[in-house]
C-alpha cells in the first residue's frame, strides 16, 4: 500500500500540466462576445442601475426635505405675520389713544 500510494504521487509530481493560460483568455473572450451578442443590458447595466437609484433617491430626498423646509417657512412666517398684525394693532391703538389731538377750546368772542 506504501508503494502504491508513493508510485501515484511520484507519477502526479512528474506529470507536465496541459492547461493554457493564453487559451482561457480567448475562451473568455468568445464567451464574452456570445454573451454581448446575446443579453438585454449593457455590460455595466447593474452599475448604471444603481446610479440611477442613487439620482433618484437623491432627488426625491431632496424635494422631500425641500418641500418639508418650504411648509415650514411658510407656517413660520404665516405665525410672524400674525403675531406683528396682532402687535401692530396693539401698537395703533395705544398710538392713537396718546397722539390724537385734543379738540381745543373755542373761545367764544
Amino acid at each position: 500500500a506504501v508503494v502504491s500510494t508513493q508510485s501515484t504521487g511520484a507519477r502526479i509530481q512528474a506529470k507536465q500540466p496541459h492547461y493554457s493560460v493564453q487559451k482561457w483568455e480567448d475562451e473568455w473572450m468568445d464567451t464574452k462576445k456570445y454573451m454581448g451578442s446575446i443579453r438585454k443590458y449593457g455590460e455595466d447595466w447593474y452599475q448604471q442601475m444603481q446610479a440611477e437609484k442613487r439620482s433618484s433617491r437623491r432627488s426625491s430626498r431632496g424635494t422631500t426635505r425641500a418641500s418639508t423646509r418650504q411648509r415650514t417657512a411658510t407656517r413660520e412666517t404665516a405665525e410672524s405675520k400674525t403675531r406683528t398684525e396682532d402687535e401692530l394693532e396693539t401698537e395703533v391703538a395705544k398710538v392713537d389713544k396718546a397722539d390724537t389731538p385734543q379738540p381745543e377750546p373755542v373761545e367764544e368772542q
